[in-house]
């Protein structure tokens, strides 16, 4: 295919088809096929989706399997096991952010349960409550950017002493004369989720990081009032979710510093400071999906977030048992085994609890006193587990 973009859009189709399937039990998907030459044997899946499968799911070919039948290509996806140290569902994209060095770089779905599971512990949050404003940072880079950032103005092609780093972004607008405010916007989401989940930061836009200058880019004051609003509009509604009581808004301040040239203002700065958040900031919706009622639906991050963090285990008080006349009986008998269950057997891998008084009677074997249940707990991809109950433990 020569339009490298459809091929890309083509292929991320079936990768989302996959994702939903493989977080809903398994299925088949049904692709046609526009190219009259193409021969499975002969010419693979194409490099997009080799390349790509990989990154969503381990050893993709214990899941998957992919046949052509004439002008159709069909990818059999089977149920994905749940696994004690992988991510509760598949994912595309987690659109979790975080600073590396000089960049913004995406959370794969691992790091992203590390990172969510972080910010719930007292001590890591103690750490990511955001600084004042004014208070004075140790960093020299932040130290720097904060000094800029409280000028009412600069010069035009005036040197700056500081260069992108986990602290700083610096971008610089293309040239032309029509005001820039959707490439400002399109850098916000990123930008800001990986200043929110790092220890916060600097974006200024209109600075030249290459010749370390000021330039700015040319608008109306009019045009600068409707911008603040629009970026005010784009972080209020940047997903993010809580493991705190506060409820905190995602924490910034935004200003656009003239530049002045000759003594006359030609060009401004846009200047964002970004603390860091108390929990997470994602800068769109995870792009993982699921059937629902028939339909296609994406995961919220809400439901993404619980999915990942309840991913291996099943929380205490949270067993189901059932038939209630069956499990009642055994439980009035000798008190305090139903407090017992529900919280010791509550913290194994999802699964089913069978239990019997005896296996022994079960078999038509002689029954042994001292137990008073036996159970078997089964969970997909693990080996039964066997468990018994005797008085006194």
């Amino acid at each position: 295919m020569k339009d490298i973009q459809l091929r890309r859009k083509e292929a991320k189709s079936i990768l989302q088809a996959v994702c939903t399937l493989l977080n809903s039990g398994g299925g088949v998907v049904k692709a046609h096929i526009k190219n009259q030459n193409y021969s499975f044997t002969r010419d693979g899946m194409g490099l997009d989706l080799v390349n790509s499968l990989p990154g969503i799911m381990h050893l993709p070919h214990d899941y998957l399997d992919f046949m052509q039948h004439k002008d159709y290509f069909f990818v059999f996806v089977k149920p994905l096991k749940p696994n004690q140290k992988g991510p509760g569902i598949t994912t595309l994209k987690t659109n979790l952010y975080r600073r590396i060095n000089s960049i913004s770089d995406e959370v794969k779905v691992a790091n992203a349960v590390q990172l969510l599971k972080s910010r719930t512990d007292p001590e890591e949050k103690a750490e990511s409550r955001p600084s004042s404003p004014g208070k004075i940072v140790c960093n020299e880079t932040l130290n720097e950017c904060l000094s800029l950032f409280n000028r009412d103005w600069l010069a035009y092609e005036e040197t700056f002493c500081f260069t992108k780093s986990i602290h700083a972004e610096v971008k610089l607008t293309p040239k032309e004369k029509i005001f820039p405010k959707e490439k400002i916007l399109e850098l916000l989401p990123q930008t800001v989720s990986a200043f929110a989940n790092t220890d916060g930061g600097f974006l200024f836009i209109g600075l030249d990081g290459k010749t370390q200058q000021i330039i700015g880019f040319e608008a109306e004051k009019s045009n600068l009032v409707l911008l603040e609003s629009e970026i005010e509009k784009c972080i209020q509604q940047l997903p993010v979710t809580h493991f705190c009581g506060e409820k905190e808004k995602i924490k910034y301040t935004c200003k656009f510093i003239e530049v002045r040239k000759s003594g006359a203002v030609c060009a401004y700065v846009c200047a964002l400071r970004v603390e860091r958040f108390c929990c997470a900031v994602f800068a769109a919706e995870p792009e993982s999906w699921h059937v629902e009622g028939g339909c296609v639906k994406r995961f919220t991050t809400e439901e993404w977030v619980k999915r990942q963090m309840d991913a291996t285990a099943v929380m205490p008080g949270k067993v189901i048992c059932c038939p209630e006349a069956l499990y009642m009986k055994p439980f009035s008998q000798h008190e305090g085994y139903e407090h017992l269950v529900r919280t010791e057997l509550g913290s194994l891998l999802k699964g089913t609890l069978v239990i019997s008084k005896s296996w022994a009677l079960d078999l038509g074997l002689q029954e042994k006193q001292e137990v008073i249940w036996d159970v078997l707990h089964i969970s997909q991809g693990q080996s039964p587990d066997p468990v018994c109950l005797c008085p006194g433990r």
